[in-house]
């Protein structure tokens, strides 16, 4: 829809993506924070030879939570139609017992209680609001499953690494960096029908010591400070 606010703000949209195209095509060196991003900015005219994919560092405990919530699937961030919840909240008659947590605000939410209401369920599902720092940090700690199923561009989901750092392994679509940031700690879905979503969240379920075990060793060995601090360093001796 094309309100007024829409047309007054067309401009300062194409003003700004012109300036940030002049922007990157004066760059000698450019390090994108994914494959998928490597690959969006490739196809908006960036030559290959000047990127060099260093990932966003994520900082690995040494220990993680051992009081999981056995019965929790947990979807942290923004609340908004693209970020997917709708459709884990769609497949929960499909996964007997377990509770779905919603950590975050955003203007969708007043949609996502309609579907509730709609499918009673209630009593499965909690919204927390907006929490950050220990507390967020806590209730991801002891989530059983993380779910992402972003219907769009996705760089690299922040909120998959942290649970994967914490042993939490997640459910993602394959929308951009999703699958990048989820490695084998996770199930990556390609369809997000109800059923699809089911099978993928009762199959981390089932084997889930061994998707913990995968998921925080996957962000160890390709997300971890150590790693992409001494990729950073490789590059920028390559600059001067």
């Amino acid at each position: 829809r094309w309100g007024v606010k829409s047309v007054l703000f067309l401009p300062y949209t194409l003003f700004t993506s012109w300036l940030l195209r002049r922007a990157l095509l004066s760059c000698s060196k450019l390090f994108p924070v994914s494959d998928a991003m490597a690959r969006m900015l490739v196809i908006n005219g960036i030559s290959v030879k000047r990127l060099s994919v260093i990932h966003n560092p994520v900082i690995v405990p040494k220990r993680v939570q051992k009081n999981v919530v056995k019965n929790t699937i947990l979807s942290a961030g923004r609340i908004s139609k693209d970020k997917g919840i709708q459709f884990v909240i769609r497949s929960l008659p499909l996964i007997p017992k377990m509770k779905l947590v919603i950590a975050g605000r955003g203007g969708f939410e007043s949609e996502l209680r309609k579907i509730v209401n709609e499918l009673n369920l209630n009593h499965r599902v909690d919204f927390l609001g907006f929490v950050n720092g220990k507390t967020l940090n806590n209730i991801v700690a002891r989530a059983c499953v993380n779910v992402l199923l972003g219907t769009v561009y996705e760089a690299l989901p922040r909120s998959v690494l942290e649970a994967s750092a914490l042993g939490v392994p997640s459910v993602v679509s394959s929308a951009g960096g999703s699958g990048e940031a989820v490695g084998d700690g996770g199930i990556v879905v390609t369809s997000l029908d109800e059923e699809s979503i089911a099978n993928a969240i009762l199959t981390v379920l089932k084997n889930r010591t061994t998707y913990s075990k995968r998921a925080r060793l996957h962000v160890k060995k390709e997300f971890s400070s150590d790693t992409i601090g001494k990729e950073l360093a490789k590059e920028y001796k390559l600059l001067l």
